[in-house]
């Protein structure tokens, strides 16, 4: 039996929904489990008080894991660790809550930009179009209404996907910004010896 082989019968034996449900979905809702050590775990050991920001790692492995829960399913961040005093879960909690609503803002301010820019595109095509159509009326020599004629292609073109694709995936990623943003948090408060 080839790699090949191999591979096609561990396809067909793999069950994504069975895989899900054991180790992300239960009650309705999506469970990111995440273990820590402490709480430089979760938040820059670099960052100063008042200023915390999340530690790469555990800021990434969140936005994995939370790919591949299902939309609809409330998104809820279960900490296995040590036990936290309510100080340091409130930081948590803020730092988790501002890391996801300042990139949300951020993508908010981009798609506002890429539209205004898509907007423009196409006036700038439009007007060119009608130049182009001007000139053609006007019987003038080749070389201007070839030069408005590739303007009003460039610009229509480039406004038009900037404004349908560009934006559509700005869109989504806003859309799961907005649901990691949401997301609850909860503690599994262990002795440090139970966590594997």
């Amino acid at each position: 039996m080839g790699k090949s082989d191999l591979t096609r019968k561990k396809i067909k034996t793999f069950n994504y929904y069975k895989v899900l449900d054991d180790y992300y979905l239960e009650d309705g809702m999506g469970y990111i489990p995440v273990k820590v050590n402490s709480i430089d775990d979760i938040i820059s050991p670099y960052s100063i008080k008042n200023t915390e920001i999340l530690n790469y790692e555990f800021m990434r492995y969140i936005d994995i894991n939370a790919n591949f829960i299902p939309w609809g399913y409330p998104l809820v961040l279960e900490i296995h660790g040590p036990k936290f005093s309510d100080k340091e879960k409130r930081t948590i909690s803020k730092v988790l809550r501002n890391h996801y609503s300042l990139l949300l803002v951020n993508k908010k301010e981009e798609l506002k930009d890429l539209r205004k820019r898509g907007f423009n595109l196409i006036i700038m095509g439009i007007i060119s179009f009608c130049i182009y159509l001007i000139l053609m009326a006007l019987k003038v020599n080749f070389a201007p209404i070839e030069l408005m004629a590739f303007l009003f292609w460039l610009s229509l073109w480039e406004g038009f996907d900037t404004e349908v694709l560009s934006t559509s995936d700005l869109q989504d990623e806003i859309k799961d910004l907005e649901y990691l943003s949401s997301m609850k948090i909860i503690y599994d408060e262990e002795e440090s010896d139970d966590i594997i």
